[in-house]
């Protein structure tokens, strides 16, 4: 067994053939608690190999998989992932579909604490939904929105920073 606290594999071109063999020796850390797979080209296949391994990992409270190729289901099932802290899931595949379910475990979640989620693409009703569940969050101290177009999302872009205007700690 490994005792790895931190895997760092960002910027590496990892496919979900990659990341399958990364999974396997993922298995055998019983300590690892955060992983940073960014600037990849992990797709939905990949990620949800991921998923899988990293579920049953207890200590685990930190992905870095932004700027790859998420989207669906598999995105809202990184949210899942307990006791997860920390989130980043800039430059993904964040569409419409997914900031429901989203939205709905920043409600439930009570261990997530930090999530960046810019340069994705969003809708006016996304960015209000988005907003009910951020602010119902009562644990989030960190929220990185960056070029996500607020101007364009009008009253959803509003929305976003309502829900933000109330928390004392972010």
């Amino acid at each position: 067994k490994q005792s790895l606290h931190v895997l760092s594999l960002s910027g590496n071109k990892i496919s979900s053939i990659g990341c399958k063999k990364i999974c396997e020796f993922i298995a055998m850390c019983t300590t690892l608690e955060e992983i940073q797979l960014s600037n990849n080209e992990i797709d939905n296949e990949g990620a949800k190999q991921l998923i899988q391994v990293l579920k049953n990992k207890t200590r685990f409270s930190n992905i870095d998989i932004d700027n790859n190729k998420i989207s669906g289901q598999t995105l809202t099932d990184l949210f899942q992932l307990l006791p997860l802290r920390n989130l980043n899931l800039i430059k993904n595949v964040l569409t419409d579909e997914q900031i429901g379910p989203v939205s709905k475990t920043l409600k439930e979640n009570t261990n997530i604490q930090q999530i960046f989620m810019s340069h994705n693409r969003m809708s006016v009703a996304a960015m209000q939904t988005l907003g009910e569940g951020l602010k119902e969050n009562k644990v989030l101290t960190d929220f990185f929105f960056t070029h996500n177009d607020l101007q364009a999302g009008g009253e959803g872009g509003l929305a976003v920073l309502q829900s933000l205007a109330n928390k004392k700690d972010l």
